[in-house]
């Protein structure tokens, strides 16, 4: 496909977007550039976009509008590093304006700019965040291998777009507290995750394996409630006697039962008072 001279070099880019998991800090920029036929930069343009632009695609695709509204139809190409805006575009207007679009009235004013043949803006997409040594080696989406001058003027967009986004960046005290807000919920978290694996990987003296809320048979079920038919009320299970001696050794069930024992010697000690308290009243002195 034969381009007409002249481009024009879109950017997006976010600061700080990824530091508090809501987007607390989140700062958007975008620009583009105007180069000639010769590659030589003769215009450049940059700025935040709305704030119901929330991410970098929404910051790309605004840098896109802001070109194809200010440019003559027919008369330049447009480069950017975002494939989504490009596969978007050709995808055709019904797509890119549907009512699920998050940015279709940005959508809407792009294809209302470039609404016949005539108007169309031919958009190539280019390699972002390349090293020198691929220049001439990687191809851009119309075939052609990224030149230099095409590294240069992508990178020179990309600082543009990061000084715009500078100008709304959070205060420095505030971007801290948030980390320190993320650090110690991440911590938590770790924490929590480390007392759920050893809840569901209990290791037995005998080598068993148990979960936190191990799920047993119905025949299990059933020999436990036999057991617990089975024993004595005199702290003598039977088949269970260890289950005795350890609940013994329970400070509180062992104070309990001092209770219990303290009480029961009382009532021997003195039995006539004991009578005396529970003979019903005669009347007689």
């Amino acid at each position: 496909m034969d381009y007409l001279p002249g481009g024009r070099h879109v950017r997006g880019q976010s600061l700080y977007g990824w530091v508090a998991h809501g987007w607390s800090c989140l700062s958007l920029g975008w620009s583009f550039i105007v180069v000639d036929i010769n590659d030589v930069v003769v215009a450049a343009a940059r700025g935040r976009p709305p704030s119901w632009i929330t991410d970098i695609y929404g910051a790309e695709l605004w840098a896109t509008q802001q070109v194809i509204s200010n440019v003559l139809p027919g008369t330049s190409r447009l480069i950017t590093d975002c494939d989504s805006v490009r596969d978007g575009y050709h995808r055709g207007r019904k797509w890119a304006t549907a009512p699920g679009r998050l940015y279709a009235r940005v959508w809407n004013v792009i294809y209302t700019a470039t609404d016949s043949e005539e108007t169309m803006m031919p958009i190539i997409w280019m390699p972002a965040h390349t090293a020198e040594w691929e220049v001439g080696m990687v191809t851009k989406s119309n075939g052609a291998v990224m030149t230099k001058q095409d590294r240069d003027n992508n990178a020179l967009a990309d600082t543009s777009a990061k000084i715009a986004a500078e100008a709304g960046r959070c205060r420095q005290a505030i971007r801290a507290t948030i980390l320190e807000a993320v650090a110690d919920v991440t911590d938590m978290a770790v924490c929590i995750a480390k007392v759920t694996t050893l809840a569901n990987h209990f290791k037995c003296p005998d080598g068993t394996i148990l979960r936190d809320s191990q799920a047993q048979s119905a025949l299990e079920r059933r020999r436990n409630s036999k057991k617990r038919k089975d024993c004595d009320p005199n702290n003598d299970c039977g088949e269970q006697p260890d289950i005795c001696q350890r609940l013994a050794k329970c400070p509180r069930i062992a104070a309990i039962l001092e209770r219990v024992r303290s009480r029961g010697m009382n009532v021997e000690e003195q039995p006539s008072l004991h009578l005396a308290k529970a003979a019903p009243a005669s009347g007689v002195t």
